[in-house]
């Protein structure tokens, strides 16, 4: 999906703005707290009615206003345009809809416009706690395998379900069966999309980092020799006396290796942002591949984290993946040169106001390539 237009109003410190975009590589440029962060924060809420810079949606709204709206022309792979729009309420009130039709799910927005997000806080995937990156697998697995998210809440429900039973001290027996099912059923949905993903990914760290020896390994929530009845068994004193359930695909996660070791503890901070935004690429394009549909890439502010080699290496590689890109900077000229070979829409930001700079077109290039 590719965004053509896109108009908001009342957004941080953005009145209005209204913006004709390029169909492959969009640079906003301008001064920290200019608002140039606050357009992808536009194009973020447009396709999953949250921001991604605040829970709470107050401080997105503009001060002394009520709502904020959000709207995109969006042009699909067959050639065909959609209307998408989205408003947020100061109360909490939140409306969408596609070509007039209201979306009443958050789910239907996501799989309308899949986003990536690359910015500082995105090593994070590496250091923080499984349940993100389980969260980065569930996203692949939510816009590639239509049983997926039925799955995942029936399994979640049941989850919920036994857990409150063991914190009763109470018998499991009424959901173990269920419980067992689906469970191996998600953990096999997950398996098989990280074979996928670890093929892609590893050969894309490699060309990136331009090192070999990292290795993808994905641990499902229990051992891999272990049938998880067995485990519900084998466990089911401990799970009685901490009222939880310790196993299952609720504990899933993998981990990066270099060499055998964790990454986190021998790559440096820029090195382990590269392999991030490695995984991020490979999983758009597992997504194009498996469903026809390009993501949007929202690049905040990596100018600034990495050196000229790597950020040129991403951003080529992105480009490989024939999607569109957001990218933000401080100066342009810490951006240009790398963008010389790349056809973009250039976009300067000052005090919430927004000016369209130089183009640089798409010199003898078809529509499929640029």
């Amino acid at each position: 999906m590719e965004l053509q237009t896109l108009t908001l109003s009342s957004l941080r410190n953005i009145s209005t703005a209204a913006l004709t975009l390029h169909p492959r590589c969009n640079v906003i440029v301008g001064a920290n707290g200019s608002g140039k962060t606050s357009l992808l924060e536009a194009i973020h809420l447009l396709s999953t009615g949250r921001s991604f810079r605040s829970v709470n949606i107050q401080p997105v709204i503009q001060y002394d206003e009520t709502t904020l709206w959000v709207h995109g022309r969006l042009r699909d792979s067959a050639g065909h345009t959609h209307s998408l729009g989205i408003e947020r309420a100061l109360k909490g009130g939140m409306t969408a809809k596609l070509n007039q039709q209201e979306v009443k799910r958050l789910a239907e927005l996501a799989a309308i416009m899949p986003l990536q997000l690359m910015n500082p806080d995105s090593y994070q995937l590496l250091n923080a706690g499984p349940a993100l990156r389980r969260k980065f697998i569930d996203w692949g697995l939510f816009h590639v395998e239509p049983s997926f998210l039925g799955l995942w809440q029936r399994y979640h429900r049941v989850l919920r379900q036994r857990n409150a039973a063991l914190k009763q001290q109470q018998s499991t027996d009424i959901w173990d069966d269920s419980f067992v099912e689906l469970g191996e059923a998600l953990a096999e949905q997950r398996k098989q999309y990280v074979k996928q993903l670890r093929t892609r990914v590893e050969e894309d760290i490699e060309t990136l980092l331009g090192l070999e020896g990292v290795t993808l390994h994905y641990q499902r929530g229990w051992k891999a020799e272990d049938s998880l009845a067995d485990v519900l068994i084998t466990y089911a004193s401990r799970d009685q006396r901490f009222g939880c359930s310790h196993y299952g695909p609720h504990r899933a996660d993998f981990q990066l290796l270099y060499q055998g070791h964790p990454l986190d503890k021998v790559f440096s901070r820029g090195q382990q942002k590269v392999v991030v935004y490695a995984l991020l690429i490979a999983r758009g394009a597992l997504l194009s591949a498996a469903i026809d549909k390009r993501c949007i890439y929202l690049i905040d502010d990596v100018v600034s984290e990495l050196d000229a080699t790597f950020l040129n290496r991403i951003l080529k590689a992105i480009v490989a993946t024939q999607s569109q890109a957001f990218i933000t900077a401080i100066q342009p000229e810490t951006i240009e040169p790398l963008l010389a070979q790349i056809p973009h829409h250039m976009f300067h930001v000052e005090q919430g106001l927004i000016k369209a700079g130089q183009a640089n077109p798409c010199k003898e290039v078809s529509r499929e390539t640029c």
